[in-house]
């Protein structure tokens, strides 16, 4: 790798003089222009700008500022989980025992009578609840009045097999 040394005269000294001197903070706010004082305020930890970000997708930034703020970016996951339980307030478990509230499974698994099809009854009649079934079939000839001659034959053949 090559080492390009510039030199200055006199003029180009005087007018950087003011340059170097300066913290960054203030070359940065002062010379918008001056590309390395960005680069410091981001390598100590400050926001890129939009315009070095810019700058940074069509010019890489210097190895030695990359690798600097990869360290920084690359830290143990667990360490940045740590940090976050320890500074956030835990939260307060319920106490222990029994909540007080109303009982939710006796309403799953209640049937609603109003309920009824033909599939419920055959599924009734295929688990071996034949008394299920046919007061199912029964109320449906009762409301299906047009198909109470198809259901009083089931209810006959659903009779058949309670009997065996």
């Amino acid at each position: 790798m090559a080492v390009i040394r510039l030199q200055m005269n006199d003029e180009t000294a005087s007018r950087t003089a003011p340059l170097l001197c300066d913290p960054p903070e203030e070359a940065a706010s002062r010379y918008p222009w001056f590309v390395a004082a960005q680069l410091l305020l981001w390598q100590r930890g400050g926001t890129i700008t939009p315009a070095l970000r810019l700058r940074q997708q069509f010019r890489p930034l210097p190895d030695f500022l990359l690798k600097k703020n990869e360290a920084a970016a690359t830290r143990d996951p667990f360490e940045v989980i740590e940090k976050f339980l320890q500074e956030t307030p835990s939260r307060r478990s319920p106490a222990t025992g029994t909540l007080p509230g109303e009982d939710l499974s006796r309403e799953s698994v209640t049937e609603d009578p109003d309920l009824i099809s033909e599939e419920l009854a055959e599924i009734y009649a295929k688990q071996g609840f034949y008394s299920k079934a046919s007061e199912i079939y029964t109320r449906l000839s009762l409301l299906y009045p047009e198909k109470s001659v198809y259901f009083a034959e089931i209810l006959t053949g659903l009779g058949d097999s309670e009997s065996d």
